[in-house]
């Protein structure tokens, strides 16, 4: 038997509506807690090639992703960096297990003014009243969550913010386009 040096995490990632969204906080209750740092403003800057070959990459779905990215939660190959940024509340199981979600809102980007410290603003990613849920477990799901789940008819999605970023870039003609725009603080 090898030695397994990788650590093995699912990300199982959930597009919901505000209600569905409401109605899991409340199933949530019992079982998890909103960690100490509450609702956090995330803001990322992504580099990629000048012809976008990491995401290009990474969106074939490989074993392994390449990424280079700078995050802040507070506050020559390389070009054509692309800020994100997203508001995030982040829960954790309160029976002590590695089963955490994370609710991801007004997820933006943009091409200009990137600096981590500036203001969360950009063309937005998601529909109004949209939430990206992320699942991060080394097991299974719970069963209470799996039953919610059914019972909202929520479905598992593929999504990757910079992915997404990437395809709307891709699609408008200039960086500045008619998009809806968001403010996150």
């Amino acid at each position: 038997m090898g030695y397994q040096s990788t650590f093995q995490r699912y990300e199982i990632k959930y597009l919901l509506t505000h209600q569905q969204k409401l109605a899991i906080l409340q199933a949530m209750q019992p079982y998890m807690k909103l960690d100490s740092y509450g609702r956090t403003t995330i803001r990322n800057i992504y580099y990629d090639t000048d012809t976008f070959r990491l995401i290009r990459r990474s969106l074939e779905k490989p074993a392994y992703k390449e990424k280079l990215r700078v995050r802040s939660y507070q506050a020559a190959e390389v070009h054509d960096p692309v800020f994100l940024s997203y508001e995030r509340e982040a829960f954790y199981a309160l029976d002590g297990s590695e089963f955490r979600v994370t609710f991801d809102e007004n997820i933006c980007y943009r091409t200009q003014d990137l600096l981590l410290g500036e203001e969360a603003y950009g063309t937005a990613l998601l529909e109004e009243g949209e939430t990206l849920m992320e699942i991060k477990t080394a097991g299974g799901i719970p069963l209470w969550m799996s039953h919610e789940f059914n019972r909202l008819r929520v479905f598992q999605t593929s999504f990757s913010k910079y992915g997404q970023a990437y395809r709307q870039m891709m699609t408008v003609s200039g960086r500045d386009d008619e998009r809806r725009k968001c403010d996150v603080c």
